[in-house]
């Protein structure tokens, strides 16, 4: 039974590769007419999109000024978000237990360093 099946799927794949073979010489008789006329029209289309996103952001009447001072406004809340994630987490830094125990453990190496030297 699995026999039978064989001899069509080798003719399907026969069939696929006449087809392939036909595209590939198909896409290799493009003229060179044909190609420069397909890059026009990729050009062309570019240039009218581009027009539309000029002609969308004019619609929107907001003047450089007013972009300027929201990105200042912007700039202000992303440092203070900053300074506060910074601030957090030097706190929790110095409240670590591990910290804690190194910063007395140092202190007192040093006293006992400086009164070695008195």
């Amino acid at each position: 039974m699995v026999f039978e099946s064989a001899p069509s799927n080798l003719v399907l794949y026969k069939e696929g590769l006449r087809q392939t073979a036909k595209h590939s010489w198909i896409s290799s008789a493009l003229t060179v007419k044909q190609k420069n006329t397909a890059n026009m029209k990729l050009y062309l289309a570019i240039a009218v999109l581009v027009l539309a996103f000029v002609a969308y952001t004019e619609a929107q009447e907001v003047t450089m000024e007013e972009r300027f001072s929201q990105l200042g406004q912007q700039m202000t809340e992303f440092g203070k978000t900053v300074a506060d994630k910074a601030r957090t987490a030097a706190e929790e830094f110095n409240n670590n237990e591990h910290v804690q125990k190194a910063k007395t453990w140092l202190q007192e190496k040093f006293e006992k360093f400086t009164s070695n030297f008195n």
